[in-house]
C-alpha cells in the first residue's frame, strides 16, 4: 500500500473512532435557531481549565493573525477593513485572551489594503509582517493588482518603511514561517493574467492562481521567488475557478517543508519542499476532505501538529457558497508528523441561521496560538461571523467526552 493510501486509510480510522453523542430534542431545536455546538457553552470563568471550545469575544475583522510574544503578551493584528483600509491595527492581551485592549495602531499603510495579513516573530525576535496594496495594473487581475508589501520591527525598534516585495495579483495570506535554516518563508499564489477567462473547451482548466513561495536568506532584506510555481487543475463544473490558492505550510522533523492548497475540487492538495522551499514536487490529493477554504497549521510545544480545516460539504449543493463548507471549522492533531490524524471535532461553528445571501462569512481564515497552559487560543471567521476562542488540544484526543455546557441538559 502507498504512502498516500496509508494516510488516508489512517485518517478514516480515525474519523471514526471520534464519539458523537446522540442530539437530544433540545439540542436539535437548538440547533436550527442557529445556537449550536459550542456557542451555548458559557463563556469560561478566569482560571478555569478549558478542554472543549468555548467562545471569549468578537474579532476585530475579517483574516485577523493572530501571534503570541515572549513577554506573555498576545497580539492580533488586522487591517482596519470595513473603513480606511489604510492602518495594521492590533489588539492586545496580557490574560490569555479573557480581555483585549482598544485598538492600537501599528503602522500607516502605503495605500489601500484588502484584509489579507500575515506578522510573525523570528528566533532573534524580529517581528516581520506581509500584506496586500490595490493599485492598477497590467499584471494584476482584469487591470488590478493585489501587491505583495513587507515591513519589519527589530527588537526594541520602530516599523521600517513598508517596501513591496511582490508585484501582481497575489491571493491571500495564511501563513509565513523561519525553516531551521533561518530562512523565511511566505507561502503565496498568483493570478496569471492569461487565464482569467475560462480556456476553449477540451483544454485543462487551471484556473487563475498558481502556487509559490517567496524566500527569504538575510532576514528579509531580499526576497526570491521558488524555482517552480504549483498548478491545480480545477473541478469545471464548480462555481469558482481559483486553482491553487491560499496555501499554508509546516516544517516537519525530518527537514522537509509541507504545504497544503485551497483547491475547489472538495481536498485540500499537498506539497513537499526537500530544500528549504527552494523547488517544489507536484501536488497530489491530501487525506484532507475540504470545502472551497484555506487551512490552518501550527506546530505545538510538545511536537504535535494541529491542524484547523472546513472539513465539511454539502454534498447535496455543492455548487452554494464555499462548496457549503464554511459553517464549522474541525481541528485535528498529529502526533507523529502527519502519518495520522485524531479529532476533527468542531470548534468553530457558524451563528447565522439562516446565513446571509451575499458576501463572505463562516469560520474560515484561522489563526491560533499555543499558550503556556498548553491551550489554543486562535481567531477565526468572516463578517459578523469572525470571532476568537479557546480549547484544549487534550479535547481532540478524548474518545468519551461529557459536555459541562448548557447542552447537557443532566
Amino acid at each position: 500500500m502507498n504512502k498516500s493510501k496509508t494516510r488516508l486509510l489512517a485518517l478514516s480510522l480515525a474519523i471514526a473512532s471520534a464519539h458523537s453523542p446522540t442530539q437530544t430534542a433540545s439540542q436539535e431545536s437548538q440547533r436550527q435557531n442557529g445556537d449550536f455546538g459550542m456557542r451555548i457553552r458559557p463563556k469560561p470563568a478566569l482560571n478555569e481549565r478549558i478542554e472543549e471550545p468555548r467562545l471569549l469575544a468578537k474579532a476585530p475583522t475579517n483574516e485577523s493573525t493572530m501571534i503570541r510574544l515572549p513577554s506573555g503578551e498576545t497580539r492580533v493584528f488586522y487591517i482596519n477593513r470595513p473603513g480606511s483600509a489604510d492602518r495594521m491595527m492590533s489588539v492586545r492581551s496580557l490574560d490569555e485572551g479573557a480581555t483585549w485592549s482598544a485598538p492600537f495602531e501599528e503602522f500607516a499603510l502605503p495605500g489601500q489594503a484588502y484584509y489579507a495579513n500575515q506578522v510573525m516573530q523570528d528566533r532573534e525576535g524580529t517581528l516581520h509582517c506581509v500584506f496586500h496594496i490595490f493599485k492598477q495594473g497590467r499584471l494584476g487581475y482584469r487591470g488590478r493588482h493585489l501587491d505583495l508589501w513587507y515591513t519589519r520591527k527589530t527588537l526594541g525598534g520602530e516599523w521600517e518603511k513598508p517596501r513591496m516585495i511582490f508585484e501582481g495579483y497575489v491571493g491571500s495570506l495564511r501563513s509565513f514561517l523561519q525553516t531551521r535554516n533561518g530562512s523565511l518563508l511566505v507561502p503565496m499564489s498568483q493570478s496569471d493574467t492569461s487565464r482569467a477567462e475560462k480556456p476553449a473547451k477540451g483544454t485543462t482548466d487551471y484556473g487563475l492562481f498558481e502556487t509559490m513561495v517567496l524566500r527569504s536568506e538575510d532576514g528579509g532584506a531580499n526576497w526570491r521567488k521558488s524555482s517552480n510555481n504549483i498548478r491545480i487543475p480545477v473541478d469545471p463544473d464548480q462555481v469558482t475557478r481559483y486553482g491553487a490558492v491560499e496555501p499554508v505550510a509546516i516544517e516537519l522533523a525530518d527537514g522537509r517543508i509541507w504545504m497544503l492548497i485551497r483547491t475547489n475540487k472538495g481536498r485540500l492538495f499537498e506539497t513537499f519542499s526537500v530544500d528549504d522551499g527552494k523547488t517544489w514536487n507536484e501536488a497530489a490529493p491530501s487525506p484532507f476532505t475540504s470545502s472551497d477554504s484555506p487551512a490552518g497549521l501550527l506546530r505545538l510545544r510538545n511536537g504535535n501538529i494541529l491542524l484547523l480545516l472546513n472539513g465539511n460539504r454539502r454534498h447535496d449543493d455543492t455548487r452554494s457558497y464555499a462548496n457549503g463548507g464554511r459553517e464549522a471549522l474541525q481541528a485535528a492533531l498529529s502526533t507523529d508528523e502527519t502519518r495520522t490524524w485524531r479529532g476533527f471535532r468542531e470548534v468553530l461553528v457558524s451563528p447565522a441561521a439562516p446565513p446571509p445571501v451575499r458576501g463572505d462569512r463562516g469560520t474560515a481564515y484561522p489563526s491560533a496560538v499555543e499558550l503556556p497552559d498548553g491551550r489554543i487560543l486562535a481567531v477565526s471567521g468572516q463578517g459578523e461571523e469572525s470571532a476568537v476562542f479557546t480549547f484544549h488540544p487534550d479535547w481532540l484526543m478524548k474518545r468519551r467526552h461529557r459536555d459541562r455546557g448548557t447542552m447537557d441538559p443532566a
